[in-house]
């Protein structure tokens, strides 16, 4: 070896030095999500894992809804991560500070199923004309949204959507819109032959997820009652001619999206 080639190797060990401490050091660093990942790995296996990074007017947004669960929550900025598993009957959320990575509230739903009306109080997120909107409402809407779907606004649009429903409901209550028995027993069979169902398999289904076939004939005869307020609101407007259409396509084309078909 010559004394002019030294310097070389000794500049190539250094740097082979540098980057195997850069390389330790990065593999060996934590982040925030560690524990809330070594929890999903050790305890839910089997279950999707979503997390969310909120910050600004979403975090915001959302805070009102957490604090109801964990009060004085008043981080601008956290990780909201989702446990959806299949051995539980509602998914749990933990809400996790973004710089120390501790879990600063977890909300489990499912311990809260058969909870007394003095502790869903505590979850009350606000009143529309003196009826209360619970987070177990909105929250029932946010779950089904598909996880692929959701966004950081999900949950505010969840909330906004519960909230015009009972306005809805309410001033169909005014106008004196009502649904029979017979009109949500209708309404039920249809559901149970378009999705090839009986009776029991429904209430099982609906046990297995929390709810019950009252719960669902509620539902149900709301979203009729919320159709007819519709009807009704809607049944003296005139429909749009075609040059209407057409004329507010072209003042709005940029509003629309055409995807194109796959070529088979």
């Amino acid at each position: 070896m010559s004394k002019k080639q030294l310097p070389y190797i000794v500049i190539i060990i250094v740097l082979l030095l540098i980057i195997s401490w850069l390389t330790q050091s990065l593999l060996g660093r934590s982040t925030p999500l560690d524990a809330m990942i070594k929890e999903y790995q050790a305890n839910h296996p089997d279950s999707v894992l979503s997390i969310q990074r909120l910050s600004g007017d979403n975090a915001r947004a959302v805070s009102q809804e957490v604090s109801a669960y964990c009060p004085g929550f008043s981080l601008e900025e956290y990780y909201l991560a989702q446990i959806n598993d299949p051995g539980m009957q509602e998914p749990v959320f933990f809400i996790i500070n973004p710089v120390t990575g501790s879990t600063e509230c977890i909300i489990n739903k499912s311990t809260n199923i058969n909870t007394s009306k003095a502790v869903l109080s505590q979850n009350l997120l606000a009143t529309i004309n003196d009826e209360p909107v619970y987070l177990e409402e909105v929250m029932a809407v946010y779950n089904n949204i598909p996880v692929s779907m959701r966004t950081n606004t999900s949950l505010q649009e969840s909330l906004d959507l519960v909230i015009n429903n009972k306005l809805l409901l309410q001033d169909a209550a005014k106008r004196g819109l009502s649904i029979s028995e017979e009109e949500v027993d209708n309404a039920i069979n249809a559901f149970l032959t378009n999705n090839g169902l009986t009776l029991q398999e429904l209430e099982q289904n609906l046990a297995t997820s929390g709810s019950s076939i009252e719960a669902f004939r509620r539902n149900i005869r709301n979203s009729l009652l919320l159709q007819e307020e519709i009807n009704d609101i809607t049944k003296n407007i005139t429909p749009p001619s075609q040059a209407e259409i057409r004329a507010y396509y072209e003042q709005h084309n940029q509003s629309f999206i055409t995807i194109p078909r796959a070529v088979t």
